[in-house]
């Protein structure tokens, strides 16, 4: 798509600021007309004052309505398909308290104007963007990374209406049955690092939540992901305990339940629970090459102070994971292989010889198995580390 010319910025950033200012001007109209019906006057002179009020801030409300709906049809036109979305679900935003029907189906236009938007990469710059690297590419990657048009509407319509942002998630899951051709099970992912497309997006409206302090409202929208070990569940999981250290500690202990009755559970699965119980921010997932895929925090990494209960708990979830059978190499369908097993071991076993060496020493004699001999887990993972660098860098770039 082409770059907006300065004459367009300018007026991308009026409406914008249209938008915005009519949304403050509707509550705050609304606020001033429940506090004139709070007056209580004292004289016929006070009541006649306080009606004519009440009648002009009701105008203007009305008048204010008006303009964002007159805003609203206008953008159904643009020919911009990263402004149209984002100014019908911010129209959508403004009226929801002045008149809901009319929101619900502007939400619903900027839904669909957000998933024609996506489908054609309108949030790439295709100018800067090198030959060699296919389109269809980067908007995987958006897609993957959750940086698209839909998760703006959807962080949007969520606030408003948990239900009307779960209808759009049903949507959601529905594309992604099509694309892949099959109908069954789209929330599941073979990606066992980022999870399911639409897990991502209800995670990623679940942090906003959280960061605007609806906790509770952040959970529940979140908890159908959190039933899966992924980096963007255990990273909501870690933040959510910065504020509600209970409430997370709960979701974990039940994560670890689960985890103990999976049998598809695998050494994944244990690195991206030690991420929650000592590494908040740094996930790491290794593949059967050796190779890994990781995130890591921008500040330091400071071990949460679980109970000793919950952290026991946790050594003994991994360790019946961990040395569970290992299958024949051409039967093997774990994530991780052999090689990322015994390296998802070597990471852990520090913890186990400090808080339960008596199982440290039957997890060390896997790594002096003959499977485990001309491994070298620094070189694999130094390798993991670069190409998720290059990956990281590029995501950010476009």
């Amino acid at each position: 798509m082409r770059t907006l010319e300065p004459l367009q910025r300018k007026s991308l950033c009026r409406t914008i600021s249209s938008v915005a200012f009519l949304l403050v001007l509707s509550f705050s109209t609304l606020s001033q007309d429940q506090t004139q019906n709070r007056v209580v006057p004292k004289h016929a002179k006070d009541k006649s004052t306080t009606i004519d009020t009440n009648a002009s801030e009701a105008e203007r409300r009305i008048f204010a309505a008006s303009m964002v709906i007159s805003l609203a049809t206008e953008a159904r036109s643009y020919k911009d398909l990263t402004l149209r979305p984002r100014v019908l679900a911010r129209a959508a935003d403004a009226l929801w308290e002045a008149d809901n029907a009319t929101a619900r189906a502007l939400f619903v236009r900027a839904w669909e104007a957000a998933e024609a938007g996506d489908a054609e990469g309108a949030t790439i710059n295709t100018k800067d963007v090198p030959k060699d690297v296919p389109v269809a590419f980067l908007i995987s990657l958006r897609k993957r990374e959750g940086n698209d048009l839909r998760v703006d509407v959807l962080g949007l319509a969520s606030r408003r209406d948990r239900a009307l942002g779960e209808q759009f998630l049903a949507k959601l899951k529905s594309e992604i049955g099509r694309e892949t051709g099959e109908s069954k099970n789209t929330s599941n992912s073979s990606d066992n690092f980022s999870g399911s497309e639409a897990s991502l997006k209800r995670l990623l409206v679940a942090k906003r939540l959280l960061a605007a302090g609806e906790v509770a409202a952040a959970i529940a929208f979140a908890a159908p992901a959190l039933t899966e070990v992924t980096a963007r569940s255990i990273g909501f999981l870690s933040e959510l305990r910065e504020k509600d250290a209970a409430a997370a500690d709960k979701i974990f202990s039940a994560l670890l339940a689960r985890t103990e009755l999976d049998p598809m559970a695998d050494a994944n699965t244990i690195s991206g629970l030690s991420s929650y119980a000592f590494t908040p921010g740094f996930y790491i997932a290794f593949w059967p090459t050796g190779n890994s895929t990781w995130t890591q925090p921008d500040g330091p990494t400071v071990a949460p102070n679980l109970s000793a209960a919950l952290r026991a708990r946790f050594f003994q979830v991994a360790a019946n994971v961990l040395l569970r059978p290992v299958p024949p190499a051409d039967q093997d369908v774990s994530s991780c292989g052999r090689r990322g097993r015994l390296m998802v071991i070597t990471r852990l076993l520090p913890r186990y010889d400090q808080y339960m060496p008596e199982t440290a020493t039957a997890l060390r004699a896997q790594l002096t198995a003959r499977e485990g001999r001309n491994i070298d887990p620094e070189n694999s993972l130094l390798t993991g580390r670069h190409q998720a660098r290059k990956l990281q860098c590029r995501s950010r770039q476009y």
